[in-house]
C-alpha cells in the first residue's frame, strides 16, 4: 500500500512529534521503529514517547501562567495510571491527580509530591 506525501503529513500529526516514517516505510517513534518495539514485546503494546510528553507537559503549564499566574496543571492520573509517567510529570513540575488509594500509592512510589 503506498500512501502520498500528504496523506503521510496528515496522518503524522495523529502521532506524538518526533514521528517519522523511516526511508523503509517503518513508522518510528522518538527514534524507535514500532516494528522492532512489536517484535520485542509483542502486540497490542503502548508506546510513550518522553520527548514528546515533557514537551506537551512544559506547553500546557506555560500556557495556563501566562493566563493565570499562580496556577499548576494537574496530571489527571486517571488517564494513564503508570509510575513512568507520574514521575515524567513531577519532574516537569505538574501536579497529579489521584481518585483513589491505589493511583495514590502508585503516584507517591513514582516520587510525587504529596
Amino acid at each position: 500500500m503506498t500512501i502520498d506525501l500528504e496523506d503521510q503529513k496528515t496522518l503524522l500529526r495523529l502521532f506524538p512529534e518526533t514521528t517519522v516514517i523511516d526511508g523503509d516505510g517503518s513508522l518510528a517513534i522518538g527514534g524507535c521503529k514500532l516494528s522492532d518495539v512489536a517484535n520485542s514485546f509483542g502486540t497490542p503494546v503502548y508506546v510513550v514517547d518522553e520527548q514528546s510528553l515533557r514537551q506537551h507537559a512544559r506547553r500546557y503549564s506555560r500556557g495556563l501562567t501566562q493566563r493565570r499566574p499562580g496556577s499548576r496543571v494537574a496530571f489527571a492520573s486517571k488517564s494513564f495510571p503508570c509510575r513512568a509517567v507520574y514521575r515524567l510529570m513531577a519532574d516537569e513540575g505538574l501536579l497529579v491527580d489521584v481518585a483513589g488509594g491505589g493511583e495514590l500509592l502508585m503516584a507517591l512510589d513514582a516520587g510525587v509530591d504529596p
